[in-house]
């Protein structure tokens, strides 16, 4: 999974764009602090997606100003895009799915339905194996902190944070008419 390529793609799914409008859009909404990436690095991976084909770009000269690139996403890169939202929604990590949401229109949605009912059905059974977990560990100490074991209870929370929201997510995807507002960028925070 790569956070560049999710963003980058994802802002150039609508329209074509320079890298600066990419980074000025970035700082902007502050996607810099919570996706966690460096904008600085946005330039050498839209030359990494440039060079393996997932995007192109075309030098405009505009008065005196330096001649820029204009990028656009080709196939591989929609194709990219679409595995690097399946891949934030579902993925086990550090990032509670938000960058994968809030792209989430770029997929058709009856795959977002399925890749969301998947990853409800993951954490469903995620719940279970961190009971399972929980009731092992205190049964081999049971003079620990009552919130131990803590880190498979801290993970058991956010599981169950996680399947709430999923769920919510569902439904917006079920429902026709909310289905229908998710048109670009953070629309599922409506």
């Amino acid at each position: 999974m790569n956070r560049y390529d999710l963003i980058i793609l994802g802002l150039l799914e609508n329209k074509p764009q320079h890298g600066y409008d990419i980074k000025t859009f970035v700082e902007a909404t502050e996607m810099n602090r919570w996706a966690n990436i460096s904008v600085s690095s946005l330039y050498n991976r839209l030359g990494w997606l440039e060079k393996h084909g997932y995007i192109y770009g075309t030098e405009q000269q505009v008065g005196n100003r330096p001649v820029r690139n204009e990028f656009e996403m080709t196939d591989a890169g929609r194709e990219l895009l679409q595995q690097e939202v399946r891949d934030f929604i579902s993925g086990f990590n550090d990032d509670p799915r938000t960058l994968g949401l809030a792209f989430l229109h770029v997929l058709p949605n009856d795959m977002a339905q399925a890749f969301v009912r998947q990853h409800i059905e993951d954490l469903q059974q995620e719940v279970k194996n961190q009971k399972s977990i929980i009731r092992k560990k205190k049964a081999e100490n049971p003079l620990l902190n009552s919130l131990s074991p803590i880190l498979s209870n801290m993970s058991l929370e956010h599981i169950r944070v996680e399947l709430k929201y999923m769920k919510a997510v569902l439904e917006i995807l079920e429902n026709p008419e909310t289905a229908d507002q998710l048109n670009s960028i953070f629309d599922i925070n409506g």
